[in-house]
This record gives structure tokens, C-alpha cells and sequence, in this order.
């Protein structure tokens, strides 16, 4: 039931690059996600995040673009960045 969660968040991204919304019902992130396995070492890669999947169902997103990050974080805050005076 994250899977919808991680879609949003991946469109966010790819809308913040400029790159539109990926084709399709699922999202790169999600692909990945779905197709990593634990004998690969449960890690992988998109262009926007890497991530580590774990036996007990958790999921570790580190995000790639902190430019991107940095854009969403100036939007969803009205302008207003933590840390800036």
C-alpha cells in the first residue's frame, strides 16, 4: 500500500527535473523496488534516489538530487528554507 506513496513522490521529482510525468502505471522507483532482490544485496538505483530494502519490510530512500530536494523543500515552505537567517 506504498507503492502509491512512492509513485507521488517519484512524479514529484521527475516534474521538479522538468522531465514530466514517466508513462505508465508504476514509476522507475516503484520498477526498481519491485524487481531488487535479496540476493543482489536488496539495494538499487534510480536517477533520483538509491534505496535498500530490508527482510523486515522497511525500505531506506536516500535522494540522489539535493538540488531537487532543495527546490521541493523552497515550495512546500512558501519560499521559507530552514537554516536561511
Amino acid at each position: 500500500w506504498h507503492e502509491a506513496r512512492l509513485r507521488q513522490l517519484d512524479r514529484v521529482m521527475h516534474l521538479l527535473d522538468g522531465a514530466g510525468i514517466p508513462d505508465g502505471y508504476k514509476s522507475p522507483l516503484v520498477d526498481a523496488i519491485n524487481t531488487t532482490t535479496y540476493e543482489s544485496g536488496a539495494t538499487g538505483e534510480t536517477a533520483y534516489f538509491s534505496f535498500r530494502c530490508f527482510y523486515n519490510g522497511n525500505l531506506h530512500l536516500v535522494f540522489k538530487r539535493l538540488d531537487l530536494v532543495k527546490r521541493l523543500n523552497a515550495i512546500a515552505g512558501g519560499g521559507n528554507i530552514l537554516g536561511d537567517g
